[in-house]
């Protein structure tokens, strides 16, 4: 075979071969990009929910799916609090996302009715575990299912509030009455009194002594 033929038959070798459709271990590498289910909130250090004076829960988590498909994904969405907790949540049953997008979804927390959220021990910590399974029409396939958990928290509140019972004595020049002090605690961690001061409104020259009594009052 001289050299002419040896190149000939050399081309019409790889010809052939790139003829050949790819294997299905290619295909599916070329046709599996898939989605992705995240967290938009950053919950690295865990998320502590906004409470006002009147003990009202409010907070938004919100989680994302990333679509790298080339077609629509539809994916059922669960969700699951670890521990007891003095707030309900809730978000969107489903959501669908189109080829290619990045779609958000809000999980909203507020107060659950039924529970005060005093009793409830800021120094607890629960887990947020939101699942998402991929749903082809009427059939939910496993093996799209995915998870991501994250740490929720209530926030501490501290607050002290003094309450005065006067004496009925009469308060003459020169003369002292005695008053009693109750501090009630209306927050919902333990607090103590860092420092303790009183003013007499419209009378200024009566000075209320004993405060010291109250610092580190825990």
């Amino acid at each position: 075979m001289n050299r002419n033929q040896s190149v000939l038959l050399c081309l019409a070798v790889l010809l052939v071969g790139m003829t050949f459709p790819p294997s299905v271990a290619a295909q599916d590498q070329l046709e599996t990009p898939s989605w992705t289910l995240g967290w938009s909130t950053d919950m690295d250090d865990g998320f502590t929910i906004e409470m006002d004076d009147d003990w009202d829960i409010d907070g938004e988590i919100v989680a994302y799916i990333e679509n790298s498909r080339m077609s629509q994904v539809e994916v059922e969405l669960t969700y699951e609090i670890t521990t007891w907790t003095p707030y309900t949540y809730d978000g969107p049953e489903s959501i669908t996302v189109a080829a290619g997008e990045n779609k958000t979804f809000t999980i909203t927390l507020s107060n659950d009715n039924d529970i005060d959220a005093r009793e409830y021990n800021p120094d607890n910590t629960s887990t947020l575990t939101v699942t998402a399974d991929e749903k082809i029409g009427d059939n939910s396939v496993m093996t799209g299912e995915q998870e991501i958990e994250g740490t929720v928290r209530v926030p501490k509140v501290f607050k002290l509030k003094p309450e005065v019972t006067l004496s009925e004595d009469d308060l003459y020049a020169g003369s002292t009455v005695d008053l009693s002090i109750q501090l009630m605690n209306l927050g919902n961690a333990k607090d103590a009194v860092k420092e303790a001061s009183a003013e007499v409104r419209s009378c200024p020259h009566l000075t209320v002594e004993g405060l010291d009594a109250l610092v580190n009052t825990v």
